[in-house]
């Protein structure tokens, strides 16, 4: 996200409210369809080995896919919807 910022330069704050303002605050007509698109899409099925590859983990060099080994993604997905988009 900083790359972006800087890219963009002293636009990137307005044009980031702008673009998180057309989700509309929780419960509000806008917001609730994209919460109940998110909830049917579903978890995430891809692998996180991009992210895993050029994260903390080139820095750190743990070995691995990245992925806790006592991670719950349907409680994480269902934390995400709950508590960051406030869906429910």
């Amino acid at each position: 996200m900083l790359e972006i910022q800087y890219a963009i330069g002293d636009a990137f704050g307005p044009r980031m409210q702008e673009a998180v303002a057309r989700f509309g605050d929780s419960g509000s007509a806008k917001h609730s369809p994209l919460c109940t698109q998110m909830a049917d899409f579903g978890p995430p099925t891809h692998s996180p080995r991009y992210m895993v590859q050029h994260g903390m983990t080139a820095f750190t060099g743990r070995e691995g896919d990245g992925v806790l080994d006592d991670f719950d993604l349907v409680e994480s997905w269902e934390v995400l919807l709950e508590e960051y988009l406030q869906f429910g």
